[in-house]
């Protein structure tokens, strides 16, 4: 918008005019006007460019319970996976909070081992589930050794300590964070936008609390994307042209650390109408749904944890329970993983652990066959979401064209064999399991982003859980009895995003109706108790009596109140409004009376406006009288030149005019018609809004004041982070100063520029140094404190630093002058040769270059001098700088020179090609009157006389030269071709018969001729090779004088 400020409004709308109109010609006026909306385009990009800098990236966190991925785009960066500080491509989502220092990541991963109690893993087996919920009865019983409490709001917090707790949204706000910081660290911008992925089954409360955390860890969600959609999309953005009319089904199989989800997905191309414009475009929707939460490679690993603990209690080495040692436990848990990891490539390996408490070491031989036996009573479930995606779309597996393995787990042996044989076909692993969902999800974020442009692809998702609306409506004559209303609002596999309106009818005052999950049963009881309560919320609507008391009357009819629902992309519902609707029925009179009363107004209005414009517009009558006299002058001069053009001219107009007159004539007689039609009644619909109040029955939201509490408690977090990053950095330093000081004072360059008093105070400062940092310097130590011992060290050792750099970097500064004396004067010598009228410098300008020369050299000489007499531990008398200072005061003479020699040089061609070409245009005038006055002549007849000097001039030059007559004027008669070797021919022609001719006038025509052909040629070098070397120049002339001598056909 700045940029258009640099024109008026106006001249911006002239310039509109002239883009759709054909009365684009470029006048002073309107050239003006395009040269401001050219200025104001280049602002404008560039103001683009600038924000674009400041914030185009766009992220995807594909968050999973054990591990996240981080994807970024970038106008530097394409989509690509983010690698963190130890350059992995997943991030462990865990936060470890211990002694005032919080750690991400696989930092945090080893102080779960070490100290399990003060790290935090698996969190979003919590989000958005209230103390109570049964999932986290199970986090309990695996992770015993946290407290966990029951916020305000009945959800899950953390204790940390007696002062300290932290709810699942301000770790996992935590965790955002540093997946925003890694993002930005790779894409080298700041990042504020983002897409995250979110299991398929989530509800509404855990939808919302996952968008809370991520804004906590100051991210705008653009959308959340179910895993199953992300790496749909994925797989079919690379698949483009296998996508067509007809629909193909593809099963995507994803067995993660915690779940495992199947979906249905289908793929086709449809029609979408945006703009007014009909479009083809690819689209990705989810036609059915299994899953099965608790079922992923966690629990695997948690089975194997319990198996290590029975056989290291199996060998009674101690009486301890190794149970109730966290430390023993998370450094078995540790284990576990690892021997999963290898039982899925081998058939056996050794568990193996030292030191699992009290100094017992622990080695036991695990086999695959083991890890089947222990997970018996799980491979039953591993087709479960198979069928249950199956019987959601209403489908067989004869409609599924692939079936595609997503998710770690799915790499188990186990799994894949079981999942083959209830399919009955190969299993398609063309998909990168891990990455697949990030990658599918940043996608996305382009496409939502302003700042990019991304081949469009469709995503549909599905509803799963279905949801209905229910309220209570009072019984027709039966006062203070109720009746109890559901309906359904979205059912079961719903594509959205979507909005649907609900009507209320035969309701007179306020009323409440519910929101809630209806038809679960198909899930079983324990997914039912998973997801909580079945009740969302409740909408009480007021002012309905008011708006009927408002739109009372004989005509107008009630139509009921009307609720508006959304189903956003992410999935989560609101109630955007609610409002009472009526029908007005306005009878034929009514109508006429309030046609008549705009007729009226419309009147007033163009009278009024009438008015005003003829202030601005009025003329003296004389004026328009003399503007009329001068238009019929001027249409009187047209008639007389143009009589024909004047008749079309007005034949076209009568047609037209009769054109106009039918279409009107036309008009009329509709127009009559339609007032021969009886009016009917108009019915009017009306519409008023009502306000609501929503309560939260599932889980209560985050209030503004709560959020703004969180985010405090974080940002003082990350200041403590970033003082200890500070502190630590400043130990490090110091440390390192500290040390190198110590080292080099004692070699041979840094002795012999000190002395021996001056390294003993050194000595003395570094030893003090070195104490302070062993017996005082702590985690408690202020910044200011390391901040001034290094203004100590480095202000005493400043001085011989400065010296031993001089002493070093002497040599080379000299080396350098001498070479730029060198070359200076080598300079000079060349130039003498360049003086005078044709040369590029005056005798005094090299002399003074030679002064300064021996001036320079003089210098070097006497300070080389003095600096051998003083020694190495004082300041020395020559620096560098100085040195330097010298090496570009004679480098800015030479490049003085060269510049003007260039300018001289330029100003000698360009004078040069001024005189060339004003040789030539006179030569070609000559040339074309010689040649109307032959032309003339022949017209005439040929013969003798009469005429002025120059006809006389030709026709004594055809008479002598009889031969050459006839090609001429053949070439005269012939059509206009592209053809130069003709048009030199016959240029040669005139300049032969010119030159041959006799007298006083034939010398003259040689004079103007023949230099014209040489100009043809020799003018054509210096315009083609204008920045050539001047020897060049000189060899296309002697070529181009030679070539005058016969060879003008050849050019």
């Amino acid at each position: 918008m700045v940029a258009f400020l640099y024109f008026s409004m106006p001249k911006f709308l002239y310039i509109i005019h002239c883009f759709f109109t054909d009365d684009n010609v470029i006048t002073p006026v309107n050239r003006e006007s395009i040269n401001m909306l050219n200025k104001g385009f280049v602002v404008l990009c560039l103001l683009g460019l600038a924000s674009g800098a400041l914030g185009l990236a766009v992220m995807s966190v594909d968050l999973g319970s054990e591990w996240m991925k981080i994807a970024v785009v970038s106008p530097g960066v394409p989509m690509e996976i983010v690698l963190n500080p130890e350059s992995k491509r997943k991030t462990s989502v865990a936060v470890s909070l211990k002694d005032g220092e919080r750690k991400f990541g696989s930092d945090a991963m080893s102080v779960c081992v070490k100290s399990p109690k003060h790290c935090y893993t698996h969190l979003t087996d919590l989000l958005g589930k209230k103390i109570d919920n049964p999932l986290v009865e199970l986090y309990k019983a695996r992770f015993a050794h946290h407290r966990l409490e029951a916020t305000d709001r009945g959800t899950v917090q953390f204790r940390i300590s007696e002062e300290s707790v932290y709810s699942i949204e301000e770790l996992l706000g935590m965790i955002f964070a540093h997946a925003k910081a890694q993002a930005e660290g790779f894409a080298e911008q700041k990042i504020k936008d983002a897409v995250v992925t979110v299991p398929v089954y989530f509800n509404q409360a855990e939808r919302e609390a996952l968008i809370a955390a991520a804004q906590l860890g100051g991210l705008n969600v653009l959308q959340l994307m179910s895993e199953p959609m992300s790496v749909a999309l994925n797989y079919g953005m690379f698949r483009r042209k296998e996508i067509n009319g007809t629909v193909r089904h593809m099963m995507l199989y994803d067995m993660g650390a915690q779940d495992t989800t199947v979906s249905i997905i289908g793929y086709q191309i449809v029609k979408t109408k945006e703009k007014g414009f009909t479009e083809t475009h690819p689209q990705a929707q989810i036609l059915g749904i299994g899953y099965d939460r608790t079922l992923g490679g966690t629990e695997i690993t948690f089975r194997l944890r319990e198996h290590l603990a029975d056989e290291f209690d199996a060998m009674k080495k101690t009486t301890t329970k190794v149970r109730s040692v966290p430390r023993a436990m998370g450094k078995l848990l540790k284990e576990a993983e690892r021997v999963k990891l290898i039982l899925s490539a081998n058939t056996e390996c050794f568990a193996q652990v030292e030191n699992v408490m009290e100094d017992i070491d622990f080695k036991v031989k695990m086999t695959r066959d083991q890890l089947h036996t222990m997970m018996v009573d799980t491979w039953d479930r591993v087709n479960a979401p198979v069928k249950m995606a199956l019987d959601t779309a209403a489908m067989t597996l004869d409609s599924i064209d692939q079936v595609i393995l997503v998710g770690g787990g799915s790499r188990v042996p186990k799994v894949q064999e079981l999942l083959t044989e209830y399919v009955g076909r190969e299993l398609g692993k063309n998909l990168n399991t891990d990455e697949s969902a990030a990658m599918g999800a940043v996608y996305k974020a382009a496409d939502l982003s302003s700042g990019f442009k991304v081949k469009k692809f469709i995503t549909k998702e599905a509803v799963v859980f279905p949801l209905d609306v229910s309220f209570e409506r009072e019984l027709d004559g039966e006062e203070g009895e109720t009746k109890k209303v559901r309906r359904t609002l979205f059912s079961r596999m719903n594509p959205f995003p979507q909005k649907k309106i609900m009507t209320f009818n035969k309701h007179v005052k306020d009323f409440t109706f519910y929101v809630n999950y209806q038809d679960l049963d198909y899930l079983g009881a324990t997914e039912i108790s998973f997801i909580g309560p079945q009740n969302i919320s409740s909408v009480l609507v007021k002012g309905v009596a008011s708006a009927l008391d408002t739109n009372k009357g004989d005509n107008i009819e009630t139509k009921g109140v009307k609720a508006h629902f959304s189903l956003d992309d992410s999935g989560i519902l609101t109630c955007t409004s609610v409002e009472s609707v009526f029908e007005k029925t306005i009878s034929v009179e009514e109508q006429e009376k309030l046609e008549a009363a705009k007729e009226k107004e419309k009147d007033d209005t163009w009278s009024k406006l009438g008015d005003t414009i003829s202030q601005f517009f009025s003329t003296d009558e004389k004026e328009k009288k003399d503007e009329e006299g001068d238009k019929d002058a001027k249409k009187d001069d047209k008639d007389s030149t143009g009589d024909k053009a004047k008749k079309e001219k007005a034949n076209a107009k009568e047609q037209k005019k009769k054109a106009e007159e039918k279409e009107k004539e036309k008009a009329k007689e509709e127009k009559k018609k339609k007032d021969k039609e009886p009016k009917k009644p108009k019915v009017e619909t009306l519409k008023e809004d009502l306000s609501i109040e929503s309560v939260r029955f599932d889980l209560p939201q985050l209030s503004s004041d709560l959020m703004k509490e969180s985010r405090s408690k974080l940002d003082a977090l990350d200041k403590v982070d970033r003082d200890r990053v500070a502190r630590e950095t400043a130990l490090n330093e110091l440390q390192s100063f500290n040390f190198d000081l110590q080292d080099k004072i004692y070699q041979e360059e840094f002795e012999a520029a000190s002395t021996q008093e001056e390294r003993d105070k050194i000595t003395a400062e570094c030893s003090a140094v070195s104490d302070w940092l062993d017996e005082e310097a702590g985690p408690a130590t202020e910044l200011k404190e390391f901040n001034s011992r290094m203004k100590q060290l480095k202000e005493i050792s400043s001085s011989l630093f400065a010296r031993v750099r001089e002493h070093r970097d002497r040599p080379e500064a000299l080396a350098m002058l001498d070479k730029s004396i060198e070359n200076s004067r080598e300079f000079h010598d060349k130039s003498k040769n360049l003086t005078g009228d044709d040369g590029f410098f005056k005798e005094k300008e090299l002399e003074a270059f030679e002064k300064k020369i021996v001036e320079v050299e003089s210098w070097k000489e006497e300070k080389v001098k003095e600096q051998s007499e003083v020694p190495l531990s004082e300041m020395p008398k020559l620096t560098v700088s100085m040195i330097n200072t010298k090496v570009g005061d004679l480098d800015s003479e030479v490049k003085y020179m060269i510049q003007k020699a260039k300018m001289v040089k330029a100003e000698r061609d360009r004078a040069k090609r001024l005189k060339d070409a004003e040789e030539k245009k006179a030569a070609d005038e000559a040339k074309k009157a010689a040649k109307k006055a032959k032309k003339q002549k022949e017209e005439e007849g040929g013969g003798g006389g009469g005429g002025d000097d120059g006809s006389g001039e030709t026709e004594e030059t055809t008479k002598e030269n009889p031969s050459e007559e006839k090609p001429a004027a053949a070439e005269e008669t012939e059509p206009d071709t592209d053809n130069n070797a003709t048009k030199e021919e016959g240029e040669k022609e005139d300049s032969t018969t010119t030159t041959e001719a006799g007298g006083a006038d034939t010398e003259e025509a040689r004079t103007t001729e023949v230099p014209s052909a040489e100009e043809s040629t020799t003018t054509e070098v210096p315009s083609a090779s204008d920045s050539s070397s001047e020897q060049k120049q000189a060899d296309g002339d002697s070529e181009n004088k030679s070539d005058d001598d016969g060879s003008h056909t050849e050019l």
